[in-house]
């Protein structure tokens, strides 16, 4: 038995009503999917229903695959093929499909940077160590660490340079830098980072640990943030790295701001979706990480050689993420 409708694009052959369900599921998805990128094309992030859509691109992306399987089994030829093209730019958008980035130069010195998102009401800091000591970054960003968990975290690290001196600038309200080499407090314009200059070896390096306002009810301050921090990087002639939380993914306002300026590490370098937010430790039932708003930008005076998501949250919220530098040569 065949179930025919009068346009005769869904159920004409179909042999079942699940399958038939599959297809009017498609259209609608394909339709649904068609106007959103429109609307995301055209009107950028200023409707708040396509900026918090945008958040979940590649599950969109995953989505219009999954249905395109059954169309495919079904010989729903034109179906298959829409739902495949309207998956291609929001997958194709938040999947990097580099390993690592080719270095055509000479490396005498490498720097791992790491930034870490520990969530505000993560009293773990023996598991936040943990995490930090077993990547021991060159350069470190923490956010949301008060000054009592600073002070904690600074003895549990003490010995993560084999001995060497541990420098570190903390605030309780933007968070904590620490490196190997010597940091300097900078004069902060704005509320949304801190600004420090660390003494590499080559040269001095400005860096900016952020936090942006999550865009939920609060793009307008999110937005002013973003700017100000443009603003002091484009100020900036030397090497600068800006990394952190900011709360936004590649298809947003404060990513799309910030790579006018800057590169951006696991772009670059990284593979796969690289998702950090949520962890387990957010409680959000079954959800698994779907999205990937913790960054870190370099300017070209580095060479990147590799950037990736540590798997390892420390119960934070957040997943860390790492990058691994180096300075090019001056010509």
């Amino acid at each position: 038995m065949q179930h025919r409708d009068k346009s005769g694009i869904c159920v004409k052959g179909l042999q079942s009503q699940a399958a038939a369900v599959i297809c009017w599921l498609g259209w609608l998805s394909a339709g649904g999917a068609l106007l959103l990128q429109t609307l995301f094309m055209s009107t950028g992030e200023q409707l708040t229903f396509v900026r918090w859509v945008s958040y979940l691109a590649p599950w969109l992306a995953g989505w219009l695959i999954l249905l395109a399987v059954p169309a495919i089994f079904a010989r729903k030829g034109m179906l298959a093929t829409s739902l495949l093209i309207l998956a291609m730019p929001p997958g194709l958008i938040s999947i990097n499909w580099r390993s690592s980035a080719k270095i055509t130069e000479a490396v005498s010195q490498s720097y791992k940077v790491m930034t870490y998102s520990k969530m505000g009401r993560n009293n773990e800091i023996d598991s936040v160590a943990r995490v930090i000591l077993s990547e021991k970054p060159d350069i470190l960003f923490v956010q949301e660490i008060n000054d009592r968990e600073t002070a904690n975290l600074i003895q549990l690290l003490n010995g993560i340079y084999d001995g060497a001196p541990l420098f570190y600038f903390a605030d309780a309200h933007y968070g904590l830098i620490l490196s190997r080499y010597k940091v300097t407090s900078l004069l902060k314009i704005g509320d949304y980072s801190q600004a420090a200059e660390i003494d590499l070896p080559e040269k001095p390096l400005r860096v900016w640990n952020v936090h942006l306002q999550k865009s939920f009810g609060h793009t307008d301050t999110q937005y002013q943030m973003t700017d100000q921090l443009a603003g002091q990087i484009a100020l900036t002639d030397g090497a600068v790295i800006a990394a952190g939380d900011f709360n936004a993914t590649v298809l947003n306002y404060p990513y799309k701001k910030i790579r006018q300026t800057l590169e951006n590490a696991f772009e670059n370098a990284g593979s796969g979706f690289g998702f950090t937010f949520p962890s387990p430790a957010r409680h959000m039932g079954i959800f698994t990480p779907f999205m990937r708003i913790d960054h870190i930008f370099y300017s070209r005076h580095f060479n990147i050689q590799n950037a990736y998501v540590v798997p390892d949250s420390g119960n934070s919220d957040h997943y860390p993420v790492v990058a691994l530098f180096s300075l090019k040569q001056d010509r």
